[in-house]
């Protein structure tokens, strides 16, 4: 009973002294010191025996993050993340990249100094509760937030913490590099632009190209409702763009011209500073069309020309003006048929011509540049022994003479035949012509208009050919003897007498009319050896004879009724020349009287009756039918 008020009142100082303490230290204090060991032994039994010194609290070490490893992978991948007095408990940890709620990490050290988190194909946005794909190509923030203990930092609960930024791929690959484009100019025919380099692959929608440095994005090839341009990824090497031009391919105006292209994925650019890109309207096929049409032109300027001046031929025997046009370039007056040496050379030119103009407006029209192009190699060479060939022709054809004027209108078949007959070198520099000229305009014309920066060059054995065609043609010219030429045919009445004067008329030449050998019907007294007299014998024996004359005796009946018959010299070379000659009444009267006459000799008379032999009555006064309309009647 003694102990017990001084039990009482030394519990109340404890209490008064602990409450000076804590009115002292209110905001720092760590530690509550109780004195109730030496006040318990004091009380004895009254406190019940049991009174210990309190111990104190240790202070738990602040949770920090250092960094993240590694810093791009792809997704569903594994990424750690460093520091130190990381909570074991991984529910106590959260991750965020990027504003995506990643959740608590799979695994955390034992040493509290790493933990690692999953990288998801899709996560939950903050602040929804759907699911998005995470952005590919991006460097997003990892943001770490941490629950603290509450016994021990009563004043602050969680902690964040930024880790680094993390960059989610489509798959391992280098970095972005575009190394090359094609092609250089985007066309109608050729919409598509392929992008090559390094470091591509994945969703093109996460590609932006970069246009002169401003932004154009780009979607999928396949998705329907994609109004602007289109990618698709063909290899981790290469990305392939379209959707330039519309479905009547215009192209914006935007677009037009030269422009420095670029992507970027994420924040990584590349662009192609030295290798713009050009877009135009034009097609291949269309400034081929403008070559042929220029060139065109420019024929049917000197066409004009040559016409109002004066130089073309009309001819009557062709009736319609393309024709005329054609025969006043064509045309040999001497022989009145087609000269191989004149087409040739206007082919070449004109063959040279329509590549030149192709790769003028080529270069003006599709690669926008206006400059005078040099003329390729071996092209002149192949000019000038065109030009060469056609001046020697003419030099053999004044000294040794021409050839053969054969059917009565030029046709094509006179550029591989001579007088009628069909000459081998003729026919082989001809096809050559045609060859050569075929393979360079082709070269051309598949030529892409938007790269060409030259002509096709001529090769040079090709070149050598085309000069042995022209040697063998010429030699053929020398060899070969000049071929007849008729100038004028008259015929005249009583016993119908035809006088053919011309050139190169061989003496032992034979004569046809509408195709049926005179031999038969001469007077046998004018003609013992039934071919045609030579009137006036030529000075030079090559050139034969100026003018032979028949006396036709006879006729048979398919020479009646007609108003024009075609009279054909075939020299014995076999080269020929043909005329048509004009039967006027008188004439048309006595071949009918010596077709029936013919018709009666040729029948046999009975047995003892002499035959009757019907004599035509001279006329009084011959008529003379002339062809003077000269080489335009042939």
């Amino acid at each position: 009973m003694l102990c017990y008020p001084f039990s009482i009142r030394g519990r109340c100082v404890r209490l008064v002294l602990a409450a000076l303490l804590l009115l002292g230290a209110l905001v720092q204090a760590k530690t509550v010191h109780a004195q109730a060991g030496g006040a318990g032994g004091s009380g004895g039994a009254g406190a019940g025996g049991g009174g210990g010194t309190a111990g104190s609290v240790d202070p738990e070490p602040m949770p920090f993050v250092t960094k993240l490893h590694p810093n791009s992978v792809v997704s569903g991948s594994s990424v750690t993340v460093e520091g130190e007095n990381l909570p074991l408990d991984p529910t106590k940890i959260s991750v965020e990249l990027g504003g995506f709620d990643l959740g608590n990490p799979v695994h955390v050290a034992p040493d509290q100094k790493s933990f690692d988190f999953i990288v998801p194909r899709q996560a939950r946005p903050s602040g929804s509760t759907a699911a998005a794909p995470l952005p590919i190509g991006r460097q997003l923030l990892v943001r770490v937030t941490i629950t603290l203990p509450k016994r021990t930092f009563e004043s602050m609960t969680t902690k964040p913490y930024e880790a680094g930024f993390l960059n989610i791929t489509t798959e391992a690959r280098p970095p972005l590099k575009l190394t090359g484009i094609e092609p250089a100019v985007v066309t109608p025919a050729t919409p598509h632009l392929v992008l090559m380099g390094e470091g591509l692959g994945g969703d093109p929608s996460n590609y932006v190209l970069l246009r002169d440095g401003r932004e154009i994005p780009l979607c999928w090839q396949d998705d329907k409702a994609c109004t602007g341009l289109s990618a698709k990824i063909t290899s981790p090497y290469q990305l392939e763009l379209s959707g330039f031009y519309d479905k009547d391919e215009k192209l914006s105006d935007e677009w037009r011209e030269e422009h420095v292209l670029g992507l970027r994925l994420g924040d990584a650019v590349s662009n192609l500073e030295t290798k713009k890109v050009r877009f135009i309207t034009c097609t291949p096929v269309q400034v081929q069309t403008w070559a042929i049409l220029v060139t065109l032109a420019l024929l049917g300027l000197i066409v004009i020309v040559a016409f109002w001046g004066g130089g073309m031929q009309k001819l009557q025997s062709v009736r319609t003006r393309p024709a005329r046009y054609v025969r006043a370039f064509l045309l040999d007056p001497e022989t009145d048929t087609y000269s191989l040496s004149k087409f040739q050379f206007y082919a070449w030119s004109t063959a040279a011509l329509i590549g030149y103009c192709y790769l003028t407006l080529s270069r003006a029209l599709a690669q926008g540049k206006l400059d005078i192009m040099d003329i390729p190699e071996n092209l002149p060479g192949i000019i000038a022994i065109s030009a060469g060939t056609t001046v020697a022709s003419m030099g053999i054809a004044a000294t040794r003479g021409p050839k053969g004027a054969g059917p009565v209108h030029p046709s094509f078949s006179d550029l591989i035949s001579t007088g009628g007959i069909v000459a081998p070198e003729r026919f082989q520099f001809f096809l050559w012509t045609l060859v050569a000229i075929a393979t360079f305009l082709f070269t051309v014309s598949n030529s892409d208009p938007s790269i060409i920066s030259d002509l096709p060059k001529i090769p040079p054995r090709l070149l050598w050919i085309s000069g042995v065609s022209a040697m063998g043609y010429l030699g053929g010219k020398v060899a070969r003897a000049p071929g007849p030429i008729i100038d004028q045919i008259i015929a005249t009445t009583g016993s119908l007498k035809l006088s053919i004067m011309g050139r190169n008329l061989s003496g032992d030449a034979t004569v046809e009319i509408a195709g049926i050998s005179t031999a038969a019907f001469l007077d046998p007294t004018k003609h013992p050896e039934h071919r045609p007299e030579a009137a006036s014998p030529s000075d030079d024996d090559n050139a034969g004879s100026n003018t032979l004359e028949l006396l036709l005796k006879k006729a048979p009946v398919e020479w009646v009724g007609k108003a024009t018959l075609d009279i054909t010299v075939q020299n014995p070379d076999g080269q020929k020349a043909t005329w048509p000659v004009s039967l006027d009444e008188k004439l048309q009267a006595e071949l009918k009287t010596m077709a029936e006459a013919t018709a009666n000799e040729s029948k046999v008379p009975p047995q003892g009756t002499p035959p009757i032999q019907v004599m035509p009555v001279p006329s009084t006064v011959p008529s003379t039918t002339q062809s003077t309309s000269g080489p335009a009647e042939k």
